[in-house]
């Protein structure tokens, strides 16, 4: 496995991981209603934009890290099933 590979799978696997926490996080928030588990969904919805954002700015395919499918800004953020 070359160094471009073990970038790849490490940008692919912290988008994944922050997409799970993101919803779980979402799942919380809709349980408790606290402001704490808003804000912590906003947050995770921040990064994952900006990281499309910058996918988009540096010619990487979405699809492959993790950040296609959904709109970071509205509606679910589930991970792919895998």
């Amino acid at each position: 496995m070359n160094d471009s590979d073990v970038y790849a799978n490490y940008i692919r696997d912290v988008i994944y991981i922050i997409r799970e926490r993101a919803s779980s996080s979402m799942e919380k928030a809709r349980q408790t209603s606290s402001e704490f588990d808003d804000g912590r969904v906003s947050s995770f919805r921040e990064v994952l934009a900006l990281m499309q954002s910058q996918a988009d700015a540096f010619g990487i395919s979405r699809s492959e890290i993790c950040l296609d499918g959904f709109d970071a800004w509205t509606g679910p953020i589930d991970p792919p099933v895998v």
